[in-house]
């Protein structure tokens, strides 16, 4: 089984590494995207808060 399983990895490792690349750096752009909207709403928000507190 081991052996069957081992066979079929290295016929098909090629296609493990190749779709894992595009995918990734789709991946890693969504949440740098999604950090960046973070840290815009932080900053928003200390904004409004020391406003609030002055008043």
């Amino acid at each position: 089984m081991v052996s069957r399983w081992k066979a079929e990895f290295l016929e098909r490792s090629s296609m493990v590494f190749e779709k894992g690349s595009s995918e990734v750096d789709k991946i890693r752009k969504e949440y740098e995207i999604k950090q960046e909207n973070l840290e815009k709403l932080v900053g928003q928000l200390t904004v409004e808060v020391d406003w609030l507190k002055k008043i």
